[in-house]
């Protein structure tokens, strides 16, 4: 199964970012319960080594860290050079950077080159605008993600497949 690492927050639920999704169409937007700020992808993992990845994150969160927080800016073509999603994105800062760090270290990763972002759909975005979204977002929940296979994905009224499923929680 294919993981990741990412961060959670009960803002990335709000109807603001819903009302800017479903206003460019022909995006196929998100579910909400798929938007996240992901950290570290992990690949292809047996069920046993995801046991041993959280065996390893209890440990690195045994010291309380509290929520991190981003500051997103706007709305446009994700990745900047290829533009196959329509994401909210910002830059990183020292917390979201040091925890990155920390939790790679720990789980023996190397370090890749990472631009946070939230992705909110999937779609033709040549014509997507860049828009501006500022707003502070606090990551309280560290996420354990498994991909879903195609037929584990549920349809949603208005929004794309609920792409991920949460394999372990870790409140911040």
């Amino acid at each position: 199964m294919r993981v990741f690492l990412a961060l959670k927050s009960d803002q990335l639920l709000d109807a603001v970012i819903d009302d800017a999704c479903m206003a460019w169409q022909p995006l196929r937007c998100h579910d909400p319960r798929d938007r996240h700020l992901t950290l570290l992808f992990l690949g292809e993992k047996q069920l046993h080594e995801c046991y041993e990845i959280i065996e390893t994150v209890d440990e690195t969160l045994m010291e309380p860290r509290g929520a991190l927080v981003w500051r997103a800016e706007q709305l446009g073509g994700f990745p900047p050079t290829k533009h196959k999603h329509w994401a909210w994105q910002g830059p990183s800062n020292d917390g979201l950077d040091q925890f990155r760090l920390r939790l790679s270290s720990a789980l023996q990763l190397p370090m890749t080159q990472w631009l946070p972002h939230v992705t909110l759909a999937y779609g033709p975005i040549s014509d997507a605008p860049v828009k501006p979204m500022v707003q502070t977002v606090t990551l309280s929940q560290l996420v354990l993600y498994r991909s879903l296979s195609q037929e584990e994905r549920v349809d949603q009224a208005n929004w794309s497949k609920v792409r991920y499923a949460a394999v372990k929680i870790w409140d911040l």
